[in-house]
């Protein structure tokens, strides 16, 4: 089947096949709109098409071109039915090399003019229950040897525009609001054996020359509104590793590297880059359960970055009154915030509050998402409620302390010196007093 479709017209919607299926029966048997089987038996290199279409508009209206446009509506009276707008199945079982591709989208834009380039645009409302996916992507490499990398998705964007674009934009709207459920954007299911695997791949590269010009490998915003207290992130990352053996083997939850080739002006590079803005109780830019190891640390404290400067302070009578403790932590209880283990030393919060408020503050400990949880159980671990539910504690900022111990010592040094000076006065005194008992003792002699 083979069309060639020149509309120069203005107005007017311009199919080159366009099918209205209604099927009301009770027939199990599939409904297909259009079914397409293709084989090649022989060798040539020439391409082979299910499905073929070019699509040109010439005409300067407005209007939609579409080069393949389907519309399906499936109202079951019963379950167990799927209805898919478009469904690619494609098998390859050549060992020659090639590429197989379910679907290839090729979007190039050359002119001048505004507007958005869509490599795929979903747009979903779903009001029903169940899973709801903008993009799901389910992958199983089966060859133990292959080294080729295996992607959900492979976008390949050129823009000479303006106006944005993406590579692929997903627009989810779930009205349902009675039923707790997932929704996904893009879910990626990967299952191989060799080779590199990417979930999600990013290679943003821009030539721009204007300062105003951002890339993004990966822009993600979550935004929940409404009642009830539910959890929102803008990006959930989890790295497992279950491999085994004796050599070392490493699990990254989010892995950022950065990278600066300017050597002209000031350039500064992050490698992770975190705030936090709004109106909560507790807020911070970064929070770790467990260790932080790092090379270098540093804190603004540059004499422009504050006010209300003064150095008419003593901390030597407060650090007296600090209390010293030994004590351990509850990790019974605690075991999901990865508390220190052993005996510790250190001051305790609530205490440490009385004399130093403005170096304790209020911090809170998120209860484990459920792939945590899950993730305990299958471990054979019981999550108790403090796990579950979220911890409400004091915490104290240990380098505050620093400035209080440094004015403390200046100040003890200055006792010191007094004393010295006294008592350097003192034995002056007892000499110039042995001289004239001296002096007395000869003269009587």
């Amino acid at each position: 089947n083979y069309m060639d479709i020149n509309h120069t017209g203005t107005d007017g919607r311009v199919y080159g096949t366009y099918r209205d299926i209604d099927v009301t029966g009770l027939n199990d048997d599939d409904a297909y709109g259009v079914y397409n089987t293709v084989y090649r038996s022989s060798a040539n290199v020439s391409d082979l098409y299910g499905e073929y279409n070019q699509v040109r508009r010439s005409s300067a209206s407005r209007g939609y071109t579409y080069g393949v446009y389907n519309y399906v509506l499936a109202s079951p009276t019963s379950g167990g039915y799927e209805t898919v707008g478009t469904y690619d199945e494609v098998i390859s079982n050549t060992s020659a090399s090639h590429n197989i591709t379910g679907q290839k989208v090729l979007l190039t834009r050359s002119g001048t003019g505004f507007g958005t380039s869509y490599g795929q645009a979903v747009d979903i409302d779903h009001a029903g229950n169940g899973v709801m996916a903008g993009g799901f992507y389910d992958l199983d490499r089966t060859s133990a040897t292959s080294t080729y990398a295996t992607y959900g998705q492979l976008i390949d964007l050129d823009n000479g525009a303006s106006g944005i674009m993406y590579g692929a934009h997903y627009d989810l709207d779930r009205n349902l609001n009675t039923t707790a459920s997932t929704n996904y954007g893009v879910r990626v299911d990967l299952d191989g054996y060799q080779g590199t695997m990417y979930g999600l791949f990013s290679d943003v590269y821009s030539a721009s020359t204007t300062s105003s010009s951002s890339n993004y490998g990966g822009y993600f915003s979550a935004t929940k509104y409404g009642s009830g207290n539910p959890r929102v992130y803008g990006t959930y990352s989890v790295g497992r590793n279950y491999t085994t053996g004796t050599g070392i083997r490493v699990a990254y939850g989010t892995y950022s590297y950065a990278y600066m080739s300017s050597s002209a002006g000031t350039a500064y590079t992050y490698a992770l880059y975190a705030t936090q803005g709004g109106n909560a109780d507790v807020e911070y830019g970064g929070y770790f359960v467990g260790n932080v190891y790092t090379t270098g640390t540093y804190s603004p404290s540059d004499a422009k970055l504050k006010t209300n400067i003064s150095s008419q302070l003593t901390s030597l009578d407060r650090i007296r009154n600090l209390k010293v403790m030994q004590y351990e932590y509850d990790n019974n209880t605690y075991e999901h915030m990865n508390l220190p283990e052993g005996t510790q030393t250190g001051f305790l919060a609530n205490e440490l509050a009385l004399i130093f408020p403005e170096l304790t503050s209020k911090a809170y400990q998120p209860a484990l998402s459920e792939e945590e949880i899950e993730d305990l159980e299958n471990d054979g671990k019981v999550v108790n409620d403090a796990a579950r539910e979220g911890v409400e504690f004091t915490a104290v900022n240990y380098a505050g302390l620093v400035p209080h111990l440094t004015k403390a010592i200046q100040e003890q040094q200055e006792i010191i010196d007094a004393q010295e000076a006294s008592i350097d006065q003192m034995r002056k005194e007892l000499e110039e007093l042995k001289a004239l008992i001296q002096n007395g003792s000869d003269t009587q002699n």
